[in-house]
């Protein structure tokens, strides 16, 4: 079963609801749950988009790309599920699994009994609509065919039709562990889905075939299959615990020296009575992307990326020094020239005005001297995610 279009259908009363339902049942009771719901509400209530050079706010379900959807999307689905297993007196399936909004099931039943659980569910909930396909030999689940063999279920990989298996060309500037680890990581999917030897070895050679394609040295490959092979289905699924200090650096292929500088002298924390318990092992070093022709090319319709000191000239400082700070600021002085393209100086003051409103124990008013007397800036500091993302 698949819920159709999930995010976007979610209605806020119900899904803050089941969020309030169970927040309530923490054994600890801070922050309190009204506000949590508050902060999710806000999130929820005050998104903003640009469409066609159109200007929106969304009042029903969840902004796709938000934080908190995935955990805000489980928690009314998981809600739901336990009120279909209160209410319904029917058969119930044996077997029931869901990611988010994929779901998977078997039972030992009659077709017509599967149905009328079924009808049931498509029918509980009248926001959510669901697809569903009913099988008696195999079905694919996310990345995985399952199939019932003698009475058991049999797991093997699943690719779409659309897959193209297009992975990270050998030859691109990307850093050589990360072009080392993918083929890796890829093959040590097999083990962990494939149920059966013979069906992973035959899915293996096909994985090979697939980063041949992509200029991947044979090599490489075949070593990284024969490591693979040595581990266990039980030691594949068994989750691994990284209790290192993460060290994420920006890639530079001058700058891995910094990494070989940091291991070669970390004997000196590790040996060191006050920094030894900190540092029991050395630090993972980790690259994050720099940026490319693409973040330099593409601007954002809603001029968002154009300089502070065009938009807001006389509060520019102000505004720098309170964003690394995580903070939202709006200007309500009389000088500020708001560009069409993000809103009407009206339209602006009814947001910032409704938003301080709903945060008021958490927002201030300062009035910044010097160069700046003139401007008036309301802060509003709040965790909410994207409080008004049009800013």
């Amino acid at each position: 079963m698949d819920i159709k279009s999930l995010y976007t259908v979610i209605p806020n009363n119900g899904g803050l609801e089941a969020l309030t339902y169970y927040l309530d049942q923490r054994t600890i009771k801070e922050p309190p749950a009204h506000t949590l719901t508050r902060l999710a509400e806000l999130v929820l209530t005050l998104n903003a988009f640009s469409f066609n050079d159109q200007h929106y706010r969304q009042i029903g379900g969840v902004a796709m790309g938000t934080k908190m959807g995935p955990n805000y999307a489980c928690m009314i689905v998981g809600c739901i599920e336990e009120r279909i297993r209160a209410q319904y007196t029917g058969f119930v399936p044996q077997l029931h699994k869901r990611y988010i909004d994929d779901v998977v099931g078997a039972a030992q039943c009659t077709r017509p009994e599967l149905e009328q659980f079924i009808d049931y569910v498509c029918n509980f909930q009248p926001a959510l609509q669901f697809t569903f396909t009913i099988s008696e030999l195999e079905l694919p689940f996310l990345d995985i065919k399952l199939a019932i063999t003698n009475n058991r279920i049999q797991t093997s990989i699943y690719y779409k039709e659309t897959d193209t298996h297009n992975y990270l060309h050998f030859t691109l500037f990307h850093p050589r562990h990360c072009k080392q680890a993918i083929p890796y990581s890829q093959f040590l999917r097999l083990p962990r889905i494939c149920s059966n030897d013979v069906d992973f070895s035959e899915k293996a050679e096909e994985m090979l075939t697939f980063f041949k394609r992509r200029g991947y040295p044979e090599p490489q490959l075949h070593s990284d299959l024969q490591m693979v092979a040595t581990i266990s289905r039980d030691e594949a699924l068994s989750p691994t615990h990284v209790n290192r200090v993460l060290l994420v650096l920006t890639y530079h292929p001058f700058n891995t020296v910094t990494r070989k500088i940091l291991l070669d002298n970390f004997n000196i924390l590790s040996t060191d009575p006050e920094t030894r318990g900190i540092f029991p092992e050395s630090p993972l070093v980790s690259y994050r992307r720099d940026k490319n022709l693409r973040d330099f090319l593409v601007h954002s319709s809603s001029g968002s990326q154009r300089p502070l000191d065009t938009l807001f000239p006389a509060i520019a400082p102000a505004v720098r020094h309170a964003s690394t700070l995580r903070f939202r600021l709006f200007y309500m002085g009389p000088r500020a020239h708001i560009p069409s393209k993000i809103a009407s100086p009206v339209s602006l003051r009814m947001w910032c005005t409704a938003s301080l409103a709903a945060v008021a124990p958490a927002c201030t008013s300062v009035r910044p001297e010097g160069a700046y007397r003139n401007a008036s800036v309301s802060i509003c500091i709040a965790s909410a995610t994207g409080l008004l993302g049009f800013l």
